[in-house]
């Protein structure tokens, strides 16, 4: 399944009073976000994971490379491990805005390393990922704390 989450919506003044972050949701309208809740999630998600908004692009989330994303059975135990594989799964929404490389293995195939910038159990430092060529399957997922 997506990772997206797809909650019943609210009113959009609603949660442009209680985020304070009219020009993020205004951006979020133009790129075609519909859902007065979806939006107040991406704010409230982007903010409890230390994720700047001020270098938000809608386009760029929009667009994120793991819309449709599914995680590998590797990963998927990680991410019950209750270390930093376990992050939560509303920052994967915000990879888009993360920067792309791409990483080629020790098996000699070119994969995308997503890295984006955040905060984590009360460290800074960066989230990342890998997506395999297929461009869906995610073989890696880990916050990076800084040293």
């Amino acid at each position: 399944d997506g990772i997206r989450d797809r909650s019943p919506s609210r009113g959009l003044g609603d949660v442009y009073k209680r985020q304070g972050d009219s020009d993020l949701a205004m951006g979020l309208l133009e790129s075609g976000f519909r859902d007065p809740k979806q939006i107040e999630g991406i704010v409230k998600s982007a903010k409890n994971n230390g994720i700047d908004l001020r270098k938000f692009d809608a386009d760029r989330f929009k667009n994120n490379p793991l819309n449709e994303a599914k995680y590998s059975p590797k990963v998927q135990g990680q991410m019950q491990s209750g270390d930093y594989h376990a992050f939560p799964k509303e920052v994967d929404n915000f990879a888009g805005m993360g920067n792309r490389t791409p990483l080629v293995g020790g098996d000699g195939i070119t994969r995308t390393k997503i890295e984006l910038p955040g905060t984590y159990d009360g460290k800074q430092g960066h989230f990342e990922w890998i997506v395999e060529p297929d461009g869906v399957t995610i073989n890696h997922r880990l916050f990076v704390p800084k040293r």
